[in-house]
């Protein structure tokens, strides 16, 4: 999980670090911190999309015959899942600010806060699970194709 956290972009790390340090201080009540938990979250979302552009690519097992194949391409599957969590995740915090028409300081509740805290770890998680894995597959069929040449 260590070579994991490598793969993650900057603004990512930014994100997650500004999160759970927000997060402490909202459990604090401490109403300043509730805006830097949103600025922290939107930081961590880009930081997953540019995460998509680098780990998400369909073709990234170094294989022309393979790749011309989309069906036959081991990124595929992980490339699609990254990108649904992705997108899950960003429409549970845009539903987030739709309800803060209708429901007064929907976004400010710590319940709300907690819900998109873990629910934002939980993706960022499975996705370094999802590359990982995708990665080693990749890896082990590159050693063995190197192997027999």
């Amino acid at each position: 999980m260590v070579n994991s956290l490598k793969r993650l972009k900057k603004i990512q790390i930014i994100g997650v670090i500004l999160q759970i340090i927000s997060f402490i201080g909202c459990y604090l009540n401490i109403d300043a911190f509730t805006y830097w938990f949103w600025i922290g979250t939107g930081l961590n979302l880009m930081g997953t999309i540019y995460f998509i552009d680098i780990w998400s690519k369909e073709g990234k097992t170094r294989f022309r015959k393979l790749d011309n194949k989309r069906d036959k391409n081991l990124t595929r599957k992980s490339s699609e899942l990254i990108f649904f969590l992705t997108i899950v995740e960003s429409m549970f915090i845009s539903i987030v600010f739709i309800a803060e028409f209708w429901i007064k300081d929907f976004s400010k509740q710590f319940s709300t806060i907690l819900s998109v805290f873990i629910m934002s770890l939980v993706v960022l998680i499975v996705i370094l699970i999802v590359v990982e894995k995708t990665f080693k597959q990749v890896d082990i069929i590159a050693t063995h194709n190197d192997k027999i040449k």
